[in-house]
């Protein structure tokens, strides 16, 4: 039921981010979703996970992260 309330995409895509570095279907479908976004929300959000990621001390995810959306958002 969370996806038809409005916030629920959002919080669907915030842990769809968290959980980029962890799996790789995830890493395709962040990538997937940050090639079709025309309004940078993905890569706001992304920054945002990333600094969570920096504020628990795990460098590497964080990166990981930042690398799968910027990767995907130069092809687009």
């Amino acid at each position: 039921m969370l996806p038809f309330l409005p916030i629920g995409w959002l919080l669907l895509t915030l842990s769809a981010l968290l959980v980029v570095p962890y799996f790789e279907v995830m890493q395709r479908f962040i990538a997937w979703l940050s090639r079709k976004d025309t309004t940078g929300i993905v890569e706001k959000a992304g920054a945002q996970a990333s600094k969570l990621y920096r504020w628990a001390e795990d460098d590497q995810r964080a990166d990981k992260l930042e690398d799968v959306i910027k990767e995907n958002k130069a092809k687009s």
